[in-house]
């Protein structure tokens, strides 16, 4: 009898496979390429989201670090001039932390001790939360649970039992629940009226000291910003015995953008006033005034318009605008060049009315047209900026690329099938030369994985140039100042991972049915 030998099953090395795999790509260039496309569109997209979402952030950031001597200015003319209201408490308490100059003036308003006002802090942040939730309701839905009332007088009104029965019984029709307990926020409302006596004594001591500054330094029409044009160390001092706590080391600040305030002022009032000279026309206030009394032999000036010229239709006509479309903002851009500011002190003699100059009258313009673009750039990359969650995108972005992922996967597993269909043949013929289950399934996962990659390349490149393209269109140069390259390269990279993870994952059911099909049955498909 004949002795038959069964060998060991050859294993090809993996550098055997690799050739393999880029030889049957070759061979279905059409095919992989629109496995790259799909691939590269999922990457792309990711590449998009997280592109936008970080450019939005840094750009957030470099405008708040631009703006914040602008809204320091702004604070303190508030705090000098207007007493806090309750809702602003809440938010000045649930921003203090120890050592900051708010909770100075806080702690001496209230008599408190730190650990009083630490109480209140953390009140003040579970009110912030609670009215948080009470904002995001839709307006129908709010009313069913606490009737009309604002935000000012919410929690007050909600410490009455039968206004919080009702509030009990909407909440539980209610889509949208109470971000913890029901027994937590009655706790919650609670210590908000056993803590409303030191609160209000909070408010009624800044209330007292307000009007105290407005006795003392508000009179004979001085203004919040003309007083702190000459902020110093006595003004500080004087701020200080009343409870207020300005430092130091923000007057130069303080003084530079309430005399930029003070003088946009100053520019808006000579805007929409008479003009001093007109292209060689003297303005008149009053028709008739003065005619026919030029002295003898004086050579007759250009006869004057009848009334008075207002510098806003003079810029009208200089732009070629109607003057109903003429704005502040159409001002402070055209007095940004030099050309517009020596033209604006022509005709209002600002350098003599004013005491600003050319010079001066340019350099409040570009400020304010700064500011300006700045507030536009701010207001549309506030909702992206403040989005929280994983990677920073919120439930519905994420849900939108959790479902571009799942489709790509899909179409890349009916490609890699489809793949398995038209090489029913070479597999057979492979697993007739030897080829384990294992090797035919490396082999159909390492051609998804070099797809991937290539299509992750294609829609990593891609998305970036789109997400910039996106971002610029929002921001302006900005998106390319404020670029987090460091950022975008780990977006990058995501993206990448993400492409090869899917491309994986979608080719595991194709190799398995590429592996498991019989050698023989295989050779009979043609």
């Amino acid at each position: 009898m004949k002795t038959i030998q069964v060998r060991d099953q050859v294993h090809l090395p993996l550098r055997r496979c690799l050739e393999l795999v880029l030889s049957g790509v070759r061979y279905r260039l059409f095919r992989a390429a629109i496995t790259v496309t799909i691939i590269a569109l999922a990457g792309a997209f990711l590449m998009v989201m997280l592109t936008e979402g970080f450019s939005a952030r840094q750009v957030a950031a470099d405008i708040a670090e631009r703006t914040a001597p602008r809204e320091t200015f702004r604070s303190w003319v508030s705090r000098i001039s207007i007493p806090m209201t309750e809702l602003q408490l809440a938010e000045e308490l649930a921003a203090a932390s120890p050592g900051q100059p708010r909770w100075g003036e806080l702690v001496a308003w209230g008599e408190l001790s730190d650990e009083d006002l630490r109480r209140l802090v953390e009140l003040a942040r579970r009110h912030r939360k609670y009215l948080a939730y009470f904002r995001s309701l839709a307006e129908g839905q709010r009313r069913i649970l606490v009737g009309p009332v604002g935000d000012d007088g919410l929690f007050a009104e909600l410490t009455h039992p039968t206004r919080f029965a009702t509030f009990q019984e909407g909440l539980k029709t209610s889509s949208r629940q109470l971000p913890t307990t029901v027994e937590e926020f009655q706790k919650f409302l609670t210590d908000g009226q056993d803590t409303s006596p030191v609160r209000q004594k909070i408010l009624s001591a800044n209330a007292a000291a307000v009007a105290q500054v407005q006795r003392t330094f508000l009179t004979g029409g001085q203004t919040p910003q003309s007083l702190l044009t000459k902020a110093d160390e006595a003004l500080v001092r004087a701020l200080a015995a009343l409870g207020f706590r300005m430092p130091a080391d923000i007057l130069p600040q303080l003084r530079e953008q309430a005399a930029l305030s003070v003088d946009s002022k100053t520019l808006l009032a000579l805007y929409v006033g008479p003009a001093a000279i007109q292209t060689g026309v003297v303005d008149v206030g009053t028709e008739g005034e003065g005619e026919n009394e030029e002295p003898e032999g004086a050579k007759a000036p250009a006869r004057p318009h009848k009334g008075v010229v207002l510098v806003k239709t003079l810029l009208a006509a200089r732009l070629g605008v109607n003057i109903t479309k003429v704005n502040d903002q159409m001002l402070y851009e055209h007095l940004s060049s030099g050309s517009g500011a020596q033209w604006f002190v022509g005709v209002t003699a600002c350098d003599t009315k004013g005491g600003l100059d050319a010079r001066r009258v340019r350099q409040v313009a570009e400020f304010m047209t700064d500011q300006s673009r700045l507030e536009t750039i701010k207001n549309n990359v506030g909702q992206v900026a403040a989005s929280e969650g994983f990677l920073g995108f919120n439930n519905r972005t994420l849900s939108l690329i959790v479902v571009s992922f799942m489709v790509c996967i899909v179409g890349i597993a009916n490609a890699m099938l489809m793949s398995v269909t038209e090489r029913f043949r070479e597999i057979a013929t492979m697993k007739c030369l030897g080829a384990t289950d294992g090797f035919i399934m490396i082999n159909f996962i390492m051609e998804s994985i070099m797809l991937g990659i290539a299509g992750g390349a294609i829609g990593m490149v891609l998305g970036f140039i789109l997400g910039q393209l996106r971002a610029w269109g929002s921001y302006g140069l900005m998106a390319l100042t404020s670029l987090p390259v460091l950022a975008v390269l780990a977006a990058a990279a995501v993206a990448l991972v993400v492409s090869i993870i899917i491309s994986a994952l979608a080719a595991v059911y194709p190799a398995w049915v590429a592996a498991r099909l019989a050698p023989m049955e295989a050779m009979r498909i043609e």
